[in-house]
């Protein structure tokens, strides 16, 4: 939050549901004006934009490390069901040797 006045007002006022709420009141305790000058950007009528990012910065740098991760492995997880399918190959091939094995046991 080392960013112009304006621009950390405006990205607290776009990306507020998405703080903390003890970074929240940290960031009320250390600025005691940010309330009022948020309620100032919403009388004014300004539109939240959730992605909104301030000028200069680039967007995987407005995230914790714990919500970049948590999306990376979303974005790498396997959704389709291998353990099924190599599950019921196991299967397939156990009834297999069964059956095999039964008939050759008779002979």
């Amino acid at each position: 939050m080392d960013r112009p006045r304006a621009d950390r007002d405006t990205w607290v006022y776009n990306h507020r549901n998405e703080i903390d709420p003890a970074r929240y009141e940290e960031l009320k305790r250390k600025d005691a004006d940010l309330e009022q000058r948020l309620k100032e950007l919403e009388a004014q009528g300004a539109k939240k934009d959730p992605s909104y990012v301030p000028p200069g910065i680039d967007r995987d740098q407005m995230y914790s490390d714990d919500y970049v991760q948590k999306a990376f492995d979303e974005k790498n997880k396997s959704h389709f069901p291998w353990g099924w399918v190599i599950g019921i190959v196991v299967v397939l091939g156990v009834t297999y040797l069964v059956f095999f094995a039964r008939i050759f046991r008779r002979r």
